[in-house]
């Protein structure tokens, strides 16, 4: 397995990328555990973490405020800072991600699990039709973060994928993991993630992806 770390300018939010380069047509249980742990269909939407409601009316005052608001906000992360971790779909973030985001902030975790996805299409149309409010993630969150003085909130997406050749089988391309065996072409896995950090005083955020 190798771990690269990237790191933004002035920053210290390491982006990871797990490799597994297979011997002939073996499979790997590294990482089909990794995909075993992910709860795809509970995992929290771009939407909630962000904080991204398509029905809300925007005026342009909301949108210029927003703008001063971002320039007087600094996106970096300051080495030992107070940091929230949160995997998408996962309970609580696995192992690794915990060891290597310890080397350079203070952590604690929370849930990734969607509030919205767990609830029953029974209960989601009883509130619809009640108008009942919607559970918000990230401001129950944001909240519960202050309270422990928490600075930021780092949520995380891992997506696995298999390389396989292509057609003149001189290229690796990658394609995302379903499910079940790993077909035997495969050349290589890999697990890549991207983040989003949330500002827990203000809800301003950015996204971070591996390149």
């Amino acid at each position: 397995m190798r771990l690269n770390k990237y790191f933004g300018s002035g920053g210290f939010l390491p982006l990871l990328l797990l490799s597994v380069a297979l011997s002939g047509c073996s499979s790997s249980p590294d990482f089909k555990s990794r995909a075993a742990g992910l709860t795809i269909k509970n995992g929290l939407t771009e939407q909630e973490v962000l904080y991204i409601d398509p029905f809300v009316e925007i005026t342009e005052h909301d949108i210029q405020q927003a703008v001063r608001e971002a320039s007087k906000s600094s996106f970096l992360i300051p080495s030992r800072a107070q940091i929230v971790l949160v995997q998408s779909g996962a309970t609580v973030p696995d192992a690794v991600m915990q060891q290597e985001m310890m080397n350079y902030f203070s952590v604690s975790v929370y849930s990734g699990l969607s509030p919205s996805k767990q609830r029953s299409p029974v209960a989601r149309k009883n509130e619809e039709q009640e108008e009942a409010p919607q559970p918000n993630y990230i401001r129950s969150l944001r909240l519960a973060s202050a309270k422990a003085r928490q600075d930021k909130i780092i949520v995380y997406w891992g997506t696995l994928e298999l390389g396989m050749p292509d057609k003149d089988n001189i290229q690796v391309v990658w394609l995302p993991y379903q499910s079940g065996e790993i077909p035997k072409e495969t050349k290589l896995l890999r697990y890549s993630i991207r983040f989003a950090s949330v500002d827990v005083k203000n809800g301003m955020w950015v996204m971070y992806t591996p390149t």
